[in-house]
């Protein structure tokens, strides 16, 4: 990690901000800054909210900011199931030059649900039209409704309660902030980003 403060840059600041931040690939894939740092410094100045370090982190390619720009999000359908986390295992995934979002952890929700099978009909099915996939336990006490397939590997895993969520509404007002991580040469027009 890089001692000297990191430039970081403002390209759109609505309805989100997106921020470039001139680094370079620390190994293979994580910057040479400090992300805390930086968000730290930004709310600090008023330009990200309070408690910003709280959020959910997810790191994509360069080549799905036109998506995020347009929807909030790389995913579409916007509610498609992703994958968030603290920004040092988010900087695993997105390879180099990569795009970190940030997200109000509050506007997200977990992919699954667990519930006794004695639940209300009507409980059981609401969480159905949300939830496709249903798994009855091995004691047959309880239901695992997962928005992942059934044959997903991660369905039912630690993975999948740790990390998997998806976006129930706007992606736009999920996305706090995002930020570029590329060298200084970057742009959003040199690279056809946007």
């Amino acid at each position: 990690m890089s001692d000297s403060k990191p430039e970081v840059r403002l390209l759109f600041s609505s309805p989100y901000p997106i921020w470039h931040v001139v680094s370079s690939p620390d190994g293979l894939t994580k910057p040479d800054v400090e992300i805390f740092q930086i968000l730290m410094s930004l709310e600090g100045q008023g330009l990200l909210p309070k408690d910003v370090v709280c959020s959910d982190y997810r790191c994509v390619s360069i080549d799905r900011l036109p998506v995020i720009v347009n929807n909030g999000i790389d995913v579409f359908p916007t509610n498609s199931v992703i994958y968030v986390d603290f920004p040092d295992k988010a900087f695993e995934y997105g390879g180099w030059p990569k795009v970190l979002l940030v997200l109000n952890s509050k506007q997200l929700s977990p992919t699954w649900e667990e519930v006794e099978v004695t639940a209300s009909a009507e409980k059981l099915e609401a969480i159905r039209k949300t939830h496709r996939t249903e798994i009855l336990s091995e004691d047959g006490s309880k239901y695992w409704f997962s928005r992942l397939h059934e044959d997903d590997p991660k369905v039912t895993t630690a993975y999948e309660r740790l990390y998997a969520k998806y976006i129930p509404g706007d992606a736009q007002s999920a996305l706090i902030a995002a930020f570029v991580f590329a060298g200084s040469e970057w742009s959003p027009q040199s690279s056809h980003a946007l």
